[in-house]
């Protein structure tokens, strides 16, 4: 049983006979179970959820085995060693992995000869990619390699698997992960079953440690997966041990790093360059909104809409390299609130938030945020000439219960410079319900702080 809600169970003896093939029809006594549910409210779409049908009230039944009078004990329980054996014989799974499909193409591409780990697994990667694209379909298993190479397109269950023959043919140990995607679960560990399972992605041992990868997007490598498989649990199929579980919410992590240098001039207009480097997961969200934008006009123009900025030069490199960090420059120019003898400048250019997703008063599903992250900001004012520093933001520290996100803003002055480092971080991809007030407050006081002024006052 799942759901939020009390059902109540009503259960009655019947009279039931089944009739089978062959033999004699049987009669036995039965149970009748008749759950009701009263005032059951919809389930509605709520910020920072994949799926909500999938924590609806419901009750599942599993059938563990059949014993009828003359017939043998028929068992339908399964352990996950059972369903590793029946994936590993499946030609559209197993059988996808035992022989690499692109061998000639890999020699001639000089790839078995390169030395670094990482430069090989990136190259194997493109190559599969330049040969066969995602489909955009996601599944447990896939459709012949030949098929795949003949269409030029395939589920990423096909990509996956034949990146795992590729992989192991130059040298790197790889292995399929099956999971239950997101905005389908949850999923119950404890529940054997192929039927709950509805994708795989790569995972390549690395010391103590594991990679992943996932051929979902035309623009992810190593250690960045779609958002719905980024999952606490995931089994490693493997013949030889079959008791590997891995936590893949540790490895898609949204990084980005921003330095800002602002000069402002006496009537409070803040000229800056930012030069920021994305990394992982939030990289591949740059380059799924670049390349999604008609030009760089609309990329620049949605991307920027609500900071009221006007945009002087603007650079970005790593977008059509996957194996690289996004870098973007952006120099600009800002009219910061201006009195006459005052000058009220946002500490942060570019709020963390404007709006706050929470609106509710209360929740009863959980917050599925997408990725963990770590974003840090480092700010550098100039103070104008003939101008000082009347109030500053205070420093602040904060983190939401149990862990999960935090925020630490500091602000400092030096001379005529005015630095600002700022820091957000989430390491948490699952919050229950009842955490839910706390998150709602951290968001509030995440829009609050976006909002905190320096203050310049003109010298007496």
């Amino acid at each position: 049983m799942t759901g939020q809600y009390h059902l109540d169970v009503e259960q009655k003896t019947d009279n039931m006979s089944f009739h089978l093939k062959s033999g004699p029809s049987i009669t036995c006594l039965g149970k009748t179970y008749e759950f009701i549910g009263k005032n059951l409210p919809a389930l509605k779409k709520e910020p920072f959820i994949f799926n909500p049908k999938v924590y609806g009230q419901k009750i599942a039944f599993e059938v563990v085995g059949l014993s009828f009078p003359g017939s043998a004990y028929k068992n339908f329980a399964i352990t996950w060693a059972d369903v590793d054996k029946q994936l590993l014989n499946d030609d559209d799974f197993g059988g996808l992995m035992k022989k690499n499909p692109l061998k000639n193409e890999m020699q001639q591409a000089g790839i078995y000869d390169i030395p670094d780990r990482k430069e090989k697994i990136n190259a194997i990667i493109s190559l599969l990619r330049s040969k066969v694209k995602w489909n955009e379909k996601i599944s447990l298993s896939g459709i012949s390699a030949s098929k795949a190479l003949k269409e030029g397109s395939a589920n990423n269950a096909t990509l996956n698997l034949m990146l795992i023959a590729m992989l192991n043919d130059a040298g790197i140990e790889a292995y399929p992960a099956v999971l239950c995607t997101r905005d389908e679960g949850p999923f119950i560990a404890t529940r054997p079953s192929l039927d709950i399972l509805t994708t795989n992605v790569v995972v390549m041992p690395n010391g103590d440690d594991f990679d992943c990868v996932d051929c979902s997007s035309e623009h992810s490598g190593i250690n960045v997966l779609n958002p719905i498989m980024v999952v606490s649990n995931a089994r490693i199929v493997d013949s030889k041990n079959h008791d590997r579980w891995i936590d893949l919410t540790t490895k898609s992590i949204a990084t980005s790093r921003s330095i800002i240098t602002a000069s402002i001039d006496g009537n409070g207009l803040l000229t800056a360059t930012r030069q920021t480097s994305y990394q992982d997961a939030e990289a591949n969200i740059i380059r799924e909104e670049y390349l999604d934008a008609k030009d760089q006009d609309q990329f620049l123009q949605d991307r920027f809409k609500d900071d009221n900025i006007e945009i002087l030069e603007y650079a970005i490199d790593g977008i059509d390299d996957f194996t690289k960090p996004v870098k973007e420059t952006i120099k600009f120019t800002q009219q910061q609130t201006f009195t006459g003898d005052q000058i009220y400048i946002n500490q942060l250019i570019f709020p963390l938030l404007s709006e706050s997703p929470f609106k509710s008063e209360s929740r009863v599903l959980p917050i599925d945020v997408p990725y963990n992250e770590n974003q840090i900001i480092n700010i550098n004012f100039s103070i104008p000439e003939g101008w000082e520093v009347d109030e500053m933001p205070k420093s602040l520290s904060q983190i939401t219960e149990n862990g999960g996100f935090g925020l630490k803003v500091l602000s400092q002055v030096n001379g005529n410079t005015i630095n600002v480092v700022c820091r957000l971080t989430n390491n948490r991809t699952l919050f229950a319900p009842e955490e839910y007030s706390g998150i709602k407050m951290f968001f509030d006081d995440m829009v609050k702080h976006s909002k905190d002024m320096i203050v310049l006052k003109r010298k007496q």
